[in-house]
């Protein structure tokens, strides 16, 4: 059973940095931040692509933004950085068609 005790404060804190830390690492800085603040703090991802593979596992940004004032609890959306789809040459076009001929010329 878990016990909660309030002194009547609406708990806040500012949203942790979590840019450049592995999901694991986000999850045990909630906890932390949590256990300092009275803040609830429920993490989702989301895989953004990203150019830099020294970013590929890690968090590159957050929703809300690092440092926001959240206040009693807040959802936070971890953004994931996971490789960039290839990208593609600027194509050809196809050719065109070819021309009509000159039928009933006879």
């Amino acid at each position: 059973m878990t016990i909660h005790v309030s002194n009547g404060e609406i708990p806040v804190g500012p949203l942790p940095d979590f840019i450049g830390l592995t999901p694991q690492e986000a999850e045990e800085l909630a906890a932390e931040f949590t256990a300092e603040t009275n803040v609830m703090l429920s993490l989702t991802t989301e895989d953004v692509p990203v150019q830099d593979d020294g970013q590929l596992g890690l968090i590159v940004g957050t929703n809300p933004p690092p440092g926001s004032e959240i206040t009693e609890s807040a959802s936070v959306v971890l953004q994931i950085g996971v490789p960039a789809p290839p990208t593609t040459q600027p194509g050809g076009g196809g050719g065109g068609g070819g021309g009509g001929g000159d039928e009933g010329d006879d």
